[in-house]
């Protein structure tokens, strides 16, 4: 059996970015598989995770989900505090110039700012999942995760893998906060190089989502002077060739693409 982490699926209401979409169309593409799956998301209340119901994961899959709330779209604000807000925008731009200076007050801020954002969900969200019995995976099933787990942590993964044995399958979709400074904050580039550590220390399997990403993270773990780390396969994305889980879980890379 699978069980599949669909919690950055779960917090995302707006139209969704590269790593979302990866999440949520295996998500779609197990629905229709005969791969035996349950889907959950984290209770950072308690630090488990909490399965989900056929019916909230056909809503969660729906294009309606990622539809952000009107509450927080732009004109449901006063026209006074547009105004305010674009001067002040404006203002900002031109005490950070030049670009870069902007880009890196912008990176520095992201990983705290989203982290909080997961963890002061709202008090829907969190009623929803108060209460729930926590997923209890035997050893011989698969826990798949690859989505922003940096926002989260590992904490909750390596627990439930010590609770119940469970394979952990997690992801990695570029090293690049970590391989170009010149793009991240010193705050974000540390934030990543806990979580890569953290990544070879809790996953069992490591998905890398092209033969460069996996070259990459070897190339990093190298330099982090580690000896030894998971199996990490290349499944590009767009792959669907038959067997794609059983390669995945069979720790080895996906052949070559044509072309």
């Amino acid at each position: 059996m699978v069980y599949l982490n669909v919690t950055t699926s779960w917090h995302w209401h707006r139209p969704p970015v590269g790593i979302v979409r990866v999440e949520r169309e295996l998500a779609k593409y197990l629905l229709t598989s005969h791969v035996d799956t349950r889907y959950c998301v984290l209770d950072a209340s308690r630090g488990d995770f909490a399965e989900l119901s056929r019916a909230e994961i056909d809503s969660l899959l729906a294009d309606g989900w990622c539809i952000a709330p009107r509450s927080v779209a732009a004109q449901d604000l006063p026209s006074t505090t547009r105004r305010h807000g674009i001067r002040g925008l404006v203002g900002q731009l031109l005490r950070q110039l030049p670009l870069v200076g902007l880009m890196y007050q912008h990176a520095r801020r992201y990983v705290d700012t989203r982290r909080k954002r997961v963890r002061q969900a709202d008090s829907d969200l969190a009623s929803d999942l108060s209460g729930r019995k926590a997923i209890s995976p035997s050893p011989s099933d698969d826990f798949v995760s690859i989505g922003l787990d940096w926002e989260y942590g590992l904490e909750p993964v390596l627990a439930l893998k010590r609770r119940s044995g469970v394979t952990i399958i997690l992801g990695c979709h570029d090293t690049i906060p970590v391989d170009f400074p010149e793009v991240s904050s010193k705050a974000r580039r540390e934030v990543f190089n806990e979580y890569f550590l953290q990544l070879a220390q809790v996953a069992d399997k490591i998905f890398a989502n092209s033969h460069a990403t996996k070259t990459d993270l070897e190339r990093l773990y190298r330099r982090f002077g580690l000896s030894k780390w998971p199996a990490i396969t290349a499944l590009p994305l767009g792959w669907h060739e038959p067997g794609v889980l059983s390669t995945l879980e069979a720790g080895h890379s996906a052949p070559d693409l044509p072309g």
